[in-house]
């Protein structure tokens, strides 16, 4: 390694067969990731349940500073467990996951799961002020984040509401905004509006692709939905039936999201591409 290559330590387990675990350190350079842009970058990655389940295998994977990947694939095939590694909620059986230039600092990583899981005993403005709380900061700090947090997802004039008050979009905006407030460098989002209605989806996604633009946060997000997934990213990545594999990335060709987009012949052809390598997943 030489002195102009920063070195990337990241934590991997090391599967052995029925003992179990070990941990290995793993030092990955920039020579390995090959630019400075990238913010994630996953290596000859397998994961495994038990000897017998194979969830993920051999994910090589890049995600650019500020760029919004999705990844799709069907029920099962280790789209959700893929995100999770990148957040270190769980690890790898080998390969690894470096997070170049991603601070590792409480809240430097930001993970919106499918449930809100807001606390019904809390105000909208005291959940999302939460996780802020954990940090110790002081109340004008915490206030002052998740005011402009709330503002930012359209929920001012709903500070004092509680859940049971509120509907699912809605939650689902709290639950946005309690992650926005930690300034995240790298977004992760599982399926966080896979319950809602159709009109409150592409409400959300609207506002989703203006958070995710104006503050240039590099996101994954995992979606069952390929037009959700065409609208919102910059790139597609298609995951094979499990052991989940990549069968394909398409870049998206659009610049601007407007709802009309949708109706475009460019975005109905640019969906049929995935669905087919989705259908091209499924029979491996």
């Amino acid at each position: 390694m030489t002195a102009n290559q920063a070195a990337h330590t990241v934590d991997i387990f090391i599967y052995e067969s029925n003992v179990g675990h070990a941990i290995e350190k793993v030092v990955v350079t920039d020579s390995d990731i090959r630019s400075d842009r990238i913010r994630v970058a996953i290596r000859d990655l397998e994961k495994r349940f038990s000897k017998d389940v194979v969830a993920l295998r051999g994910i090589n994977l890049d995600v650019q500073e500020g760029e919004f990947v999705s990844l799709v694939g069907p029920s099962g095939c280790g789209k959700s467990t893929l995100l999770k590694l990148v957040a270190e909620l769980d690890y790898p059986t080998s390969g690894n996951v470096a997070r170049p230039g991603i601070a590792d600092l409480p809240g430097s990583i930001g993970f919106v799961f499918q449930d809100a899981h807001l606390l019904p005993w809390r105000t909208v403005h005291r959940n999302v002020e939460l996780l802020l709380e954990i940090q110790n900061l002081s109340v004008n700090e915490r206030h002052r984040r998740a005011k402009e947090a709330l503002a930012h997802v359209g929920l001012e004039g709903f500070e004092d509401a509680y859940p049971r008050q509120l509907s699912g979009g809605m939650k689902m905006r709290v639950s946005l905004a309690r992650t926005l407030v930690l300034n995240p460098q790298l977004f992760l989002l599982d399926e966080p509006f896979g319950a809602l209605d159709e009109i409150t989806r592409e409400k959300l996604n609207d506002d989703l692709v203006e958070l995710t633009r104006s503050s240039g946060l590099t996101t994954l997000f995992v979606t069952h939905s390929v037009s959700e997934a065409v609208y919102l990213s910059n790139r597609v990545v298609v995951i094979s039936d499990r052991p989940g594999t990549i069968v394909d990335e398409i870049s998206v060709p659009f610049n601007e999201r407007h709802r009309s987009l949708r109706n475009t012949q460019e975005f109905v052809n640019t969906c049929a591409v995935v669905t087919e390598m989705l259908y091209r997943g499924m029979e491996k």
